[in-house]
């Protein structure tokens, strides 16, 4: 059985594999050894946009230390990502040796595939002290560390500064979604055309997550039930259609929907980003 090693799961996660090429090869043994400078292999990562770029980015430097081991990252759309991955673990074939993944998504793999990822804590399990306590057990699963975090995704909403002043809108004026909304339809009759905030309509976790963090609540209590239906999620929900209600929003149904809107400039005005 071919088994992932996990290096890095994140708020938008790192995965190391451990199970790498087309054919089956022997389970490999993570005995926290050094790695000696000499060491020859090739490491396949299979990651997307900014963390793609990323990963790649950090190839010279790590090349330096180990001269002898060849990184190929592979570029893969998100849902690819994901599709190809869930293919890999049911066939132990044609997985990365790394991979990124998002949190949320990661989350579901260890207790489906309990034998298909290494237990990292002999390797990494020191290093609890050097990240972000609150993502830190995102990566764990029943006491073993699966997947290291890779950033804590803050929040913040990016906006058309040109937009706002063709409307007279001062963004240091705007305290609560309420003002938000006020300033979003300034905004659109000043700049027709446009709409103030991206949502995804079949698929709203993005921003609802979002919502209820800043209200202090999530889809979980610490008892593990669920709190879909308590006053924070609902706060939130009623919040999201309100914007819709007042039509300021603007369906980006995909990933990529929202890249080309923002960077053309329309039809988004601003939108959230963590």
């Amino acid at each position: 059985m071919k088994k992932l090693n996990l290096l890095v799961g994140t708020a938008i996660a790192v995965l190391l594999s451990a199970c790498s090429g087309s054919e089956e090869t022997a389970t490999a043994v993570i005995t926290g050894d050094p790695i000696t400078r000499d060491i020859k292999a090739e490491l396949k990562v299979w990651s997307w946009d900014v963390a793609a770029k990323a990963l790649k980015d950090t190839i010279p430097s790590f090349n330096e230390k180990y001269p002898n081991v060849k990184v190929v990252v592979e570029e893969l759309g998100t849902s690819d990502t994901y599709q190809k991955l869930m293919i890999g673990l049911n066939s132990n074939t044609g997985l990365p040796d790394v991979m990124t993944i998002e949190t949320d998504g990661f989350v579901k793999y260890p207790p489906n595939f309990p034998g298909g990822f290494y237990d990292l804590s002999k390797v990494a399990g020191n290093m609890k002290q050097d990240f972000d306590p609150s993502k830190w057990p995102t990566g764990e699963y029943e006491g073993k560390l699966y997947a290291l975090p890779w950033d804590s995704a803050p929040a913040g909403i990016f906006y058309r500064r040109d937009f706002f002043q063709k409307a007279d809108v001062n963004v240091n004026d705007l305290t609560t979604w309420g003002d938000f909304i006020d300033a979003g339809k300034k905004v659109q009759a000043a700049n027709p055309g446009v709409k103030m905030i991206p949502i995804n309509y079949a698929k709203g976790t993005y921003i609802h997550g979002m919502l209820t963090g800043q209200l202090g609540g999530g889809s979980f209590n610490e008892k593990g039930e669920i709190t879909l239906a308590d006053n924070k999620n609902i706060k939130a929900m009623e919040l999201q259609k309100r914007l819709h209600d007042e039509d300021l929003t603007y369906n980006a149904d995909s990933w990529n929907t929202l890249v080309i809107a923002t960077k053309r400039s329309w039809p988004v005005t601003g939108h959230p980003e963590a």
